[in-house]
């Protein structure tokens, strides 16, 4: 069976893929070919199992239109996200359900053990296809990624420089691969699915134990002449800062509020004087990130105070970004969304602070709504992506 080529043919299944369900007299205006040339491309379409027809449309007079949507089953996606400490995958079909879902705890510290324990979670996700076609692997990677060609240039976790993961992939698994950074791909997901549906111009923050963003401009993500662009964690927020950063410098927003980097504060703080805290009673205990939130939710003043402290420092780097990109809208990620009804108001008033007046006034906060899978469901729309642009041949 030949490949598909024809042009047409990806813009039907882009925009079936876009509206959900559609009607071949709406397909034949939106693409401006003739009605017979939609019948023709549609019927080769239907007959290959990429799409199917549904319930009949509204019609006023007439016989009611038949409606086309893409067959779920036709092919399935993988999404994978090396994580700072885990592996997550996703096997996602052509309607962008989740079909199963696995993590995986890194316990290696070595290249070689990495990778072997991310092809046990890929495995694992492949094999629940159960025989229905694998469309493509999409890779999110913590660090900085040259998405043409594959690479990881640095990723300060795993302490990786210039390892070549599409090129591993690719011959592991004789499928299409495609990689990019956890965070832009998690902006992918929030376009998609998420929360920045309909919003060309934003912002995708992601706080754990490093802070980095996704920057989406007139839809398109950006990713820098050395595909460094996002590196807000790097921001310098405190001249007088005493804690390295993974850069190795201080003062960046990353040493001072990623949520590794708060615990250790307040473990300091705690040491160094009395702290009447919620806190203090379990201190005993592993803190957790978790714990702040819970003790701020619950009134604990302490607990407040460092949400604040978070939250001034947020918005100070955040405000040299909306001055320069000017989004619409800034999607926070992480367990920081547990007490956003605290952490939020503090970080928008903060950019007001350091931003233009016009420039954060119309700004919107929103929390993520993919939450932990954000990473792998964005890696796996980029293949969806990829597919109904022509990047990965189709039989």
């Amino acid at each position: 069976m030949k490949p598909l080529k024809d042009k047409n043919i990806f813009k039907i299944l882009k925009i079936v893929s876009e509206e959900k369900k559609v009607a071949r007299k709406d397909l034949a205006k939106m693409i401006e070919i003739t009605p017979a040339g939609v019948t023709k491309i549609t019927k080769k379409l239907i007959d290959r199992g990429y799409l199917i027809e549904t319930e009949k449309g509204d019609s006023i007079g007439g016989r009611p239109p038949i409606m086309l949507e893409l067959n779920p089953e036709k092919g399935y996606i993988a999404g994978i996200c090396y994580g700072p400490k885990k592996i997550t995958g996703v096997l996602m079909n052509l309607h962008w359900e989740v079909l199963w879902r696995e993590s995986k705890k890194i316990r290696s510290k070595n290249q070689e053990g990495i990778l072997e324990e991310s092809f046990e979670v890929i495995d694992s996700v492949l094999s629940k296809a159960e025989g229905t076609k694998i469309m493509g692997i999409g890779v999110a990677l913590n660090g900085l990624v040259d998405s043409e060609e594959g690479i990881s240039l640095f990723s300060p976790h795993y302490r990786w420089r210039d390892v070549p993961l599409k090129r591993y992939l690719e011959e592991r698994y004789n499928l299409p691969v495609f990689i990019d950074n956890d965070v832009r791909m998690m902006a992918v997901a929030e376009m998609e699915y998420g929360a920045a549906q309909g919003k060309p111009s934003f912002v995708m923050l992601n706080i754990g134990e490093g802070i980095g963003a996704g920057i989406v401009i007139n839809n398109r993500v950006f990713r820098g002449g050395s595909y460094s662009a996002g590196e807000v964690g790097h921001l310098r927020v405190n001249e007088n800062g005493k804690r390295f950063c993974s850069c190795g410098k201080k003062g960046c927003l990353e040493a001072e509020v990623s949520t590794e980097n708060i615990l250790n504060k307040v473990r300091e703080e705690m040491e160094a004087e009395e702290i009447r805290s919620y806190l203090n009673e379990i201190k005993d205990r592993d803190l957790v990130f978790g714990d702040i939130c819970e003790g701020a939710n619950n009134g604990d003043y302490y607990s407040i105070q460092i949400l604040e402290f978070m939250g001034e420092k947020l918005g100070k780097a955040l405000g040299s970004v909306v001055n320069i990109i000017n989004p619409e809208l800034l999607v926070i990620n992480g367990e920081v969304n547990r007490c956003k009804e605290i952490l939020y108001p503090v970080v928008k008033l903060a950019i007001q602070k350091y931003s233009m007046y016009n420039s954060a006034k119309r700004l919107e906060i929103k929390a993520s709504e993919l939450k932990e899978d954000g990473a792998s469901m964005g890696a796996a729309a980029v293949v969806y992506r990829k597919m109904f642009s022509g990047a990965i041949e189709m039989d």
